[in-house]
């Protein structure tokens, strides 16, 4: 049984340590940046029940009436990626990464939302569960909406 010990390596010659934590989840605040929303969108996918979802925030949308909605899933069923995917599609961006960001929707019937969508200029504000602000706008991106 000794001689058995004495071969064994050292725990850290067998294990490195990384520099930096893995991520896990997906950081809202990156997932929204451009060119980095372009690829949020591209790759997010729409089930029948998300597509309501989608449709619900769309419509209040087009009617112009302010809402704001709950968010509430078990970990990693991908609400941020729906908030993202979301706040990417109905944030300010340029006529060119708008186009390119409607035309990254996979799905036809989400995609046929741009057309009264775009028209329509809203500003989607983000809070976290925890109350604190995604940071995904600055203050002089605020003061620009209310402040004239």
């Amino acid at each position: 049984m000794e001689a058995l010990t004495t071969d064994l390596l050292p725990l850290q010659q067998l294990i490195t340590p990384k520099l930096k934590r893995p991520e896990t989840t997906l950081s809202l605040a990156e997932a929204v940046k451009s060119p980095n929303n372009i690829q949020t969108v591209a790759t997010y996918i729409y089930t029948n029940s998300i597509r309501t979802y989608f449709n619900q925030v769309f419509e209040e949308v087009v009617a112009d009436r302010g809402q704001a909605f709950w968010i509430q899933a078990e970990y990693g069923a991908g609400k941020t990626h729906f908030l993202a995917t979301l706040v990417s599609l109905l944030g300010e961006s340029s006529h060119s990464d708008e186009k390119m960001l409607w035309d990254a929707v996979s799905d036809v019937d989400i995609q046929n939302e741009r057309f009264q969508i775009q028209p329509k200029r809203i500003l989607p504000v983000v809070f976290f569960k925890r109350g604190r602000w995604s940071g995904w706008f600055t203050r002089a991106e605020l003061a620009r909406y209310y402040c004239p």
